[in-house]
C-alpha cells in the first residue's frame, strides 16, 4: 500500500521527486506513468487509500491537444494533491483558469514572496529562493475556485495556489531541484502538515546509503548468472569507476575492464586514470589506443546529435571487438557494463513522455542491436548518489572528487567539425585551466573550456591577430540535473584568461558563460 503516487508526466526531475520521497522522507512512494494512471485510479480502489498525490511538470504544454488532463473525479476525492509545473498547469485549467503562453519564459533562479500565512509555509521566511523551467503563465482571475498564495516578487503572476476548500495546490516552480533553497520543507510540509503522511525518517542517513549499495548489489547478483562475464567500459569518471569498485567487491571473478582512449581525452587523461585505480580494478584494464579511429569517423561532423551517435557507435564497436578477442581465449562476454546515471537517459529522451535534450554516448549513441545484455546498477542514481555509493566500495578519493568529464571528451566542446589541430588547442586550455582551479583553491562542480567557432581581431606585440575565442564554463551543482554559474573571483578568471592567451598559441580571446542550466546545459553540445 503506497502513501504517495507521483503522476509522471515526463518531467526531468521526476525521478527527483521520487528519490526525494523515497530516500530522504522514507516515504511509501508509487511512480505511475500519466498514460496509465486514471484507469488505475478508476479500476483499482486501493488507490483511494493513498494520502496524496503529485503531478510532476513535463515539456509539453497544456495549451497542445493530446494532453492528458485532470480528471474531474480527483477534484472531490478527500486526498491532498500538488501539482508542480505542468502538473500545477493542468489543476489550473481544469478549474477553468487562463492557462497562456507567456510574454517571457522563466527559467534558473528567482525571488517569490509569500501573501498569506499557509501550512505550506511552516518554518519558511516571506522570500524564496526558487527555481523555474516553464513557458507558460496563469491568470487566476477567470475562476472562482483557485486563490495566489506566493507570487513573483516583481509582479503579480501566481507562483503558488491552492483550493479555497480542498487540500489542492499547485507550484509554477520545482521544488525538488536542490536550487530551490528550501524545496524539500515545502515538500515535507505538503506531505506531512497537509496530506498527514505518516512521519517516518525526513533525513538522510548512513542506513539509506546501505540501502542504495544493498540494492545495486542484488541488482548485479540477478542479472548475473553463474557462468556469465561483463565487460565495463571504463571512462575514468565518477560513475564508471564507481561501478568497476561495486562489481569487484560483488563479483571479482567474472569482471573485464576496457578503457577507450578516444584521442578526445585531457592532457595526460589515461595515465592518470590507470594509475589512481587500485590492483582490483588496474590488473584487469586493457587499455584501447583508437584515437585514430574516432577523429576519422569525426572528420566534417558538425551536427552535435550526429556527433554523439558516432562516438557512441565507435566505442561500441572497439569494444565488441574486444569481447570477441576475449571469446577467442575462452572468455564469454555475455554483459556490458556501463555507468549509466539517470541524468544521462533523461537527457536522451529515454523516459517516456521526455524529450532529447543530447544523446548521452552511453544511451542515444547505442545500437538498437547489441549482442551484448546491458548491466547498468547505477540507471536510477544521480551523481551525488554515486559519489555516496564510491565511499561504500573504497573507491581512491582521487577519483570520487573528480569533476564530471563527458564520455565523448573533447569532442562536444569543440563547437563544429573536429580536427587534430583543434583538439591540441584545447587540451592545453583545459590543462591551465584545471591547474589554475587547483592552484588559486577554488572548488567547483564541473570546469569546461568551450572552442568557438568564432575568430576574433586581436593584437599582440603590435601586430594584429585574427584568432580562436573559448568561454570558460564553471558551474556549482548536486546532481547534474540543474547548475548555476560558479561565483569565481574576477582576479582568478583574469589570471586564467591571460594564462591562456599567453600559453595556447591560437587564442587571443576568452569569455566566461554565466548562463544556468536550465535554460542552459552544462556542456555546450
Amino acid at each position: 500500500m503506497f502513501d504517495v503516487i507521483i503522476v509522471d508526466y515526463g518531467s526531468q526531475y521526476t525521478q527527483l521527486i521520487y528519490h526525494t520521497l523515497l530516500y530522504k522522507f522514507s516515504i511509501n512512494v508509487s511512480l505511475v506513468d500519466c498514460t496509465t494512471f486514471y484507469q488505475k485510479w478508476n479500476a483499482n480502489s486501493s488507490y483511494r487509500n493513498v494520502k496524496a498525490i503529485i503531478l510532476s511538470g513535463g515539456p509539453n504544454s497544456v495549451l497542445a491537444e493530446d494532453i492528458h488532463f485532470f480528471q474531474e473525479n480527483l477534484m472531490n476525492a478527500d486526498i491532498a494533491i500538488l501539482g508542480i509545473c505542468y502538473g500545477a498547469q493542468l489543476i489550473a485549467r481544469a478549474y477553468n483558469a487562463k492557462v497562456s503562453e507567456g510574454v517571457n519564459s522563466e527559467y534558473g533562479e528567482t525571488k517569490m514572496t509569500l501573501i498569506t500565512e499557509d501550512p505550506l509555509f511552516v518554518n519558511l521566511d516571506m522570500e524564496q529562493i526558487v527555481w523555474m523551467s516553464h513557458s507558460d503563465t496563469i491568470d487566476l482571475s477567470s475562476q472562482k475556485h483557485l486563490v495566489s498564495i506566493a507570487d513573483d516578487i516583481y509582479s503579480d503572476i501566481p507562483y503558488i495556489w491552492k483550493h479555497k476548500s480542498l487540500n489542492i495546490y499547485g507550484l509554477l516552480f520545482h521544488p525538488e531541484v536542490s536550487h530551490t533553497i528550501n524545496g524539500n520543507i515545502i515538500l515535507q510540509n505538503f506531505l506531512y502538515s497537509i496530506a498527514k503522511v505518516p512521519i517516518t525518517n525526513g533525513t538522510i542517513t548512513s542506513t539509506t546509503n546501505n540501502i542504495l549499495l544493498e540494492q545495486s548489489r542484488n541488482y548485479i547478483t540477478k542479472t548475473m548468472g553463474v557462468n556469465d562475464n561483463v565487460l565495463l567500459a571504463l571512462s575514468g569518471g565518477v560513475d564508471s569507476s564507481t561501478l568497476a569498485y561495486l562489481l569487484s567487491s560483488v563479483i571479482p571473478n567474472n569482471i573485464y575492464f576496457i578503457l577507450v582512449d578516444n584521442g578526445l581525452m585531457r592532457h595526460n587523461e589515461i595515465e592518470e586514470v590507470v594509475s589512481s585505480y587500485d590492483d582490483c580494478v588496474k590488473k584487469h584494464i586493457y587499455v584501447a589506443y583508437e584515437g585514430d579511429l574516432f577523429l576519422n569517423r569525426l572528420a566534417g561532423i558538425v551536427e552535435p546529435e550526429e556527433k554523439r551517435k558516432i562516438i557512441g557507435r565507435t566505442f561500441i564497436d572497439v569494444i565488441v571487438e574486444y569481447a570477441n578477442t576475449l571469446q577467442n581465449i575462452g572468455i564469454n562476454i555475455t554483459h556490458l557494463g556501463q555507468g549509466t546515471i539517470y541524468p544521462d537517459v533523461i537527457e536522451s529522451g529515454k523516459i517516456p513522455h521526455s524529450k532529447v535534450i543530447k544523446s548521452h554516448h552511453n544511451v542515444g549513441g547505442l545500437p538498437e542491436e547489441l549482442n551484448l545484455e546491458l548491466l547498468e546498477p547505477l540507471r536510477y542514481l544521480f551523481k551525488d548518489d554515486v559519489r555516496k555509493l564510491a565511499q561504500l566500495v573504497n573507491m581512491p578519493p582521487s577519483i570520487i572528487s573528480r569533476r564530471p568529464f563527458p564520455g565523448p571528451g573533447l569532442a562536444i566542446r569543440i563547437i563544429g567539425d573536429i580536427t587534430r589541430e583543434k583538439v591540441e588547442i584545447l587540451r592545453k586550455a583545459d590543462y591551465i585551466l584545471r591547474e589554475s582551479l587547483k592552484r588559486h583553491n577554488v572548488d567547483v562542480w564541473q570546469s569546461a573550456v568551450i572552442l568557438l567557432p568564432v575568430k576574433t581581431v586581436g593584437v599582440m606585440g603590435d601586430i594584429r591577430t585574427y584568432q580562436n575565442v573559448v568561454a570558460l564554463r564553471l558551474v556549482d551543482s548536486i546532481n547534474g540535473m540543474t547548475a548555476t554559474a560558479s561565483r569565481v573571483s574576477i582576479d582568478i578568471l583574469i589570471d586564467i584568461s591571460t594564462k591562456i592567451t599567453n600559453e595556447v598559441k591560437g587564442i587571443s580571446r576568452v569569455v566566461y558563460d554565466l548562463s544556468s542550466k536550465p535554460p542552459a546545459t552544462i556542456e555546450w553540445e
